[in-house]
């Protein structure tokens, strides 16, 4: 239920409206067992339970865990290897055997949380855990509590008339276990239906059915579709208007405001640096400043942290920020140089029809369009992870950074080691350089009593020495952010876990929890992993969930670990988001050829999940799948207002024929005029003018980035036979 719902929650956030519908038949559906009971309530159970009997069983099934933010008794793992006292014999025995065991553990346990929790005084949302199925549990989540439900959410209701009391009824109506009706679930289901027809009466749409002897007609199923597709298109356009009538460069600037949100949400610590930036912003320097920290220092909380102190010290600033690599247009320095001018432009009411598009020409144009700044309205620049810019321009070389700034403009930037951190040392002075250093463990352990109070989470003495012990010999926030993690997983009964002394250590912690057979399986892992770090920008999880369903080898495991067998050869979503649920906290979420794409929210998380996942011929395989993946998609769709073009295609194809090493195709793509023509007339929307409406496209330079890529790579024999 924890995963039903947070799918729902998830919705909610990522699609405001419509992200809900409801679709009832003659089945109230699955009552699942509370998996979290507050210990308050689980005391008053226990004392209302009949006999001995029921109390050991409740106890031997739910567990307290005083880690949790207040304390809970949570529903144990349900596999026969950790039940207490299981013979060997048990052990051994199937997956089906298994389920049929534990379906009567289960019916028995939900009967005395039922019959207890009747006695104890709740507030009807408390009591809906106990007894209420999980379609009414989502119903009420998605539908009932919403305060514009009767704007988006519509409700789809069949009622089969004539429909037998008995096991003839089939998967139709909820029975008894002696194949009696369940006329308790037939009453709650009546009165949901009721509850909705009270919230939404506008919404509603019935579909009375006969009953045909073995199954209902199925004559509703056409208008069933019509008004499905009425109510919801109607809202969905709405809402793509609204999409598109975002202006490219304002959706740069706010994509990075989220970014840099988020990195301030929960911060502490760092004053020293804080103060040091300050000091820089009110000097009379046309000096860069350059941050300088290891991967996993911290550098792009301190960013983010520095610019909110910015704007809210110097309101009279324009402030503005960059962080590389939160969205994928900022890796390439020629789009990253472009938005700078344009939004530098906006913010200073100047024209942007004189900005440039060529790289060599934005190297040029960038100071002219910083020295717009006047000393009453001074501008502000931050850049953070210039070692994240893609190698395309050659712009680790740092040669597009201006040497001297204009009289009323700062700039700040931040680079990990390697070849940009020895060209920013050699392009700032000894003077303009600043070096995070690690942590102290003091500010290791405030951090991570921040982190606990924001999950709700707490850790036994033991199992937080054990945390802050390994903080202490690496002092890196990245570490800490891992680790915690890792240790919120841990109840209050449990030894503390495995921890790593290194960053990739401990993410292959992480992948080998994942891996394991209780949670995800090392195929599904491994392959989710692998298909996101061969992606060029991301995948959406419509994407993700595609790929999985064809790659044979990870369908055969889902068939092998299920316990049911799905009607076509396409992964459940629910499988996806149970691994999408824990992989979370490490992925992040971005806007990029108009779709939003998940990636790895740090650079390491990718760089070890390549080692290990997307490395020899593995490597080439997967990048060969997504390759045929997006071959097999239409280049144009249809919409009501016109044509328009598969941006996801024009971006992936060309970079997943490169990397799978598919020469033929690679060169039939970058040589077929269609594609070429789509690509530069739709890819890399870069502003819209705000008179004409008219869209500024650099989707030339996407398509050279392509021909570079693919030219580095492409065998020599290739290209004389072409």
């Amino acid at each position: 239920m924890n995963i039903c719902l947070g799918e729902v929650e998830r919705c909610q956030k990522t699609s405001p409206r419509p992200n809900f519908i409801v679709l009832l038949g003659d089945r109230y559906g699955w009552r699942p067992l509370p998996p979290e009971i507050p210990v308050d309530e689980f005391e008053a159970i226990k004392k209302n339970l009949a006999t001995q009997d029921e109390r050991a069983l409740l106890l031997r099934w739910y567990e307290r865990d005083d880690n949790a933010v207040p304390a809970v008794y949570g529903l144990k793992p349900r596999t026969l290897e950790y039940r207490e006292g299981a013979s060997e014999e048990e052990k051994g025995k199937t997956r089906d055997d298994e389920a049929s065991a534990w379906r009567a553990t289960e019916a028995e346990l939900f009967r005395i949380l039922v019959s207890a929790s009747a006695k104890i005084p709740l507030s009807p949302e408390g009591r809906l855990k106990y007894g209420a199925s999980a379609t009414e549990q989502e119903i009420s989540a998605g539908a009932l509590k919403i305060e514009d439900a009767e704007k988006h959410v519509f409700c789809f209701f069949r009622t089969i008339e004539g429909l037998p009391g008995d096991r003839s009824a089939g998967a139709f109506a909820d029975l008894n276990a002696d194949g009696s009706s369940d006329k308790d679930s037939r009453s709650r289901l009546d009165e949901l239906k009721g509850s909705l027809r009270r919230r939404l009466p506008h919404n509603i749409f019935e579909y009375p059915v006969k009953w045909g002897g073995q199954a209902p007609s199925t004559d509703h199923l056409g208008r069933l579709c019509d008004d499905v597709y009425q109510s919801l298109s109607r809202i969905i356009q709405e809402e793509i208007r609204l999409l598109e009538d975002v202006d490219p460069v304002e959706k740069e600037t706010a994509d990075h405001e989220a970014f840099r949100r988020e990195r301030t949400r929960v911060f502490f610590g760092r004053e020293r640096s804080l103060r040091s930036v300050s000091e820089y912003l009110d000097a009379p320097t046309p000096q860069t400043l350059g941050i300088f920290g290891a991967s996993g220092s911290g550098k792009s909380a301190l960013m983010a942290m520095a610019v909110d102190q910015a704007r809210k010290r110097r309101p009279d600033a324009f402030v503005i920020a960059r962080f590389i690599g939160a969205t994928p247009g900022s890796t390439d320095a020629r789009t990253l140089l472009e938005s700078l001018c344009r939004e530098i432009s906006r913010r200073h009411g100047a024209e942007e029809t004189g900005v440039p598009s060529e790289y060599k020409d934005l190297v040029e144009e960038l100071p002219k369009r910083m020295a717009l700044a006047k000393p009453e309205k001074p501008l502000f620049i931050f850049i953070d992870a210039l070692d994240q810019l893609s190698d395309s321009h050659n712009a680790r070389s740092l040669t597009w950074l201006p040497a001297q700034l204009p009289e009323n403009a700062r700039l700040v930037v931040s680079t990990a080691p390697g070849d940009c951190w020895d060209m920013l040392e050699k392009k700032t002075l000894e003077t303009h350089r600043r070096t995070l250093e690690p942590m102290t463990p003091e500010d290791g352990r405030q951090i991570l009593d921040l982190w606990l109070k924001d999950a709700g989470r707490a850790l036994q003495p033991a199992q937080r020495d054990a945390v802050l012990d390994r903080f202490r010999g690496c002092g890196l926030p990245l570490y800490l952010k891992l680790a915690f993690e890792e240790a919120r997983q841990w109840t209050s009964s449990s030894p503390p876990g495995l921890l790593s002394a290194d960053i990739p250590g401990m993410v292959r912690v992480l992948f080998a929890r994942l891996s394991s057979e209780a949670n995800h399986g090392k195929v599904l892992t491994a392959k989710s992993l692998g298909y996101l770090r061969a992606s060029k920008n991301g995948l959406s999880e419509d994407e993700m969930i595609d790929v999985l369903s064809a790659d044979e080898e990870a369908f055969a495991d889902f068939t092998k670990r299920a316990f049911h067998r799905p009607p076509e050869q396409r992964l459940p979503v629910v499988v996806w988001s149970r691994l999408y649920f824990d992989l979370e906290p490490y992925l992040i979420e971005r806007s990029s050829d108009g779709a939003s794409l998940l990636s790895f929210f740090h650079r390491q998380m990718g760089e070890v999940a390549e080692e290990d996942f997307l490395a020899g011929e593995s490597k080439r395989t997967l990048h060969q799948r997504l390759a045929n993946y997006f071959a097999g998609q239409p280049l144009f769709a249809v919409k009501e207002q016109g044509q328009t073009a598969n941006l996801r295609k024009l971006s992936e194809l060309p970079f997943q024929q490169t990397g799978g090493g598919l020469w033929n195709a690679l060169y039939e793509t970058l040589t077929d005029f269609e594609f070429l023509e789509a690509k530069c007339t739709y890819s890399g929307v870069i502003s819209t003018a705000k008179d004409t409406g008219q869209k500024v496209h650099g989707g030339v330079y996407e398509l050279i980035e392509d021909y570079r890529r693919a030219l580095a790579v492409f065998p020599a024999d290739e290209q004389q036979g072409s």
